[in-house]
């Protein structure tokens, strides 16, 4: 296996290199002497996981897997779910020893596409494979909940049926986990109708085989095409749902990377953060005198109709999380005038300079009204800001010329950096709306 990042197993890397694993999602290999792979799993937090198994509470086979392995390897994803996939093709590829005996030799769950009219997605074993008629599999999945859970999380973007046909539409159909539900093909007499439906549910088939294969971002164009589509005619009401569909993709997976381009290069995220941050510098530059991006700090606000209103400050240092170096604040100041309680919460950040550190960049979620409210705080204090405008995806940068103020737009979709700044501003408004929304539960009631 062709690896930047391999240890060997020794009293040395108990002691001091796991502290140094990362936190994010990802696969790990456990390696003979000869570098022959005994065992691949996942994690939703590598370092949390690796470090596992050097406590004293492993025990049995897993005991003994560990004890034969010289050498630990990993692979960083930005999200659970390609962890899930590409831990499914690694054994495939590997057919490590070691996973196949965690489960006591029972025989891996697959995810089958039947090959009827009608294809259908369901959960079977390699007996199945070999008796069914299927367009494709997809696996091994060790874990039965594992396997459920990827066809629950694809469901929320891509619905598809796992029944027989039958009379009524079935339950997922009232939910839109199955849309179009064969049933309901089935029972309209139109033929044109009939055909553009099932034509629509072939497509959705389609779209989980890209998604199970890893072809991720031309699942998002397609959607992105359909919805505009949608858009073009008028039809709103369907360019909404196609919409929501494609948010949950994003949500699910950020950034959207093929599974075959993690098995060709191992540091496929790291090269991709550090491209992004290189991008980003070299743009903001243009603008600012910033020698580095070491630590890019990122600002939103949230609150219920001018209650319980909140903010929060997430951290990226080197363009990867540091959730320890998260904040969270709750406003003094009741207000719906968001570049008000941004204005408070970063007048606040300001007298931590010397304690939590000095941002290199700061963004704040919004366009240039919460920009012009807020530029000066940063400006006395010689830190570069910029806004991030949702509508239109684009960046607002303040300049200062000639004791005046202008603003710069510059649409970020399908630039370089653009992923990075998206992410970030993402993972910023996913922390407050969490606080937001534990403060609104633990609210008492009148």
């Amino acid at each position: 296996m062709n690896k930047k990042v391999v240890l060997k197993i020794s009293k040395k890397l108990k002691e001091s290199n796991l502290s140094k694993l990362p936190r994010n999602p990802g696969v790990y290999f456990f390696m003979s002497d000869k570098k022959e792979v005994l065992y691949v799993g996942k994690a939703k937090n590598l370092k949390n996981r690796i470090s596992s198994y050097f406590s004293n509470l492993i025990v049995g086979k897993t005991k003994t897997m560990v004890e034969k392995s010289k050498y630990l390897s990993f692979i960083k994803t930005e999200s659970e779910i390609e962890a899930l996939i590409l831990e499914a093709n690694l054994i495939k590829k590997y057919k490590p020893k070691y996973n196949i005996i965690q489960k006591d030799d029972k025989s891996p769950l697959y995810i089958l596409i039947t090959k009827e009219k009608y294809p259908r997605l369901i959960l079977g074993r390699k007996k199945d494979i070999q008796k069914k008629d299927l367009i494709g599999f997809y696996g091994p999945f060790l874990s039965t909940r594992t396997a459920k859970r990827i066809l629950r999380s694809i469901r929320k973007f891509i619905p598809f049926s796992d029944h027989k046909i039958g009379r009524k539409p079935c339950m997922y159909s009232q939910i839109n986990l199955c849309n179009p539900c064969p049933n309901f093909i089935e029972s309209i007499d139109n033929k044109q109708e009939n055909r553009l439906l099932f034509k629509k549910y072939l497509q959705n088939i389609k779209r989980v085989r890209l998604f199970l294969e890893g072809d991720i971002k031309r699942v998002e164009r397609e959607l992105n095409k359909e919805m505009e589509s949608f858009i073009d005619k008028e039809d709103f009401e369907n360019a909404k749902e196609i919409k929501e569909r494609i948010e949950s993709l994003r949500l699910l997976t950020k950034p959207l990377n093929k599974t075959d381009e993690y098995l060709e290069n191992p540091n496929l995220l790291q090269d991709k953060i550090k491209i992004e941050l290189n991008s980003l510098l070299e743009f903001l530059n243009n603008f600012f005198k910033i020698k580095k991006l070491k630590r890019i700090e990122c600002y939103d606000v949230s609150h219920l109709s001018g209650i319980l209103g909140t903010a929060s400050m997430v951290v990226f240092i080197d363009g990867e999380k540091s959730s320890s170096d998260y904040r969270h604040f709750r406003l003094k100041e009741s207000s719906n005038d968001d570049q008000k309680s941004l204005l408070e919460i970063l007048n606040r950040r300001i007298k931590y300079l010397k304690d939590w550190g000095k941002p290199d960049l700061v963004i704040v979620d919004g366009g240039r009204p919460q920009l012009s409210a807020v530029w000066k705080v940063f400006f006395q204090n010689k830190i570069p800001v910029i806004g991030i405008a949702k509508k239109f995806e684009e960046l607002v940068i303040p300049i200062f010329e000639n004791n005046r103020i202008k603003y710069f737009k510059y649409k970020i979709k399908d630039k370089p950096f653009g992923n990075l700044i998206i992410r970030i501003r993402d993972e910023t408004h996913r922390f407050a709306l969490r606080y937001h929304r534990k403060l609104i539960l633990n609210r008492p009631k009148l």
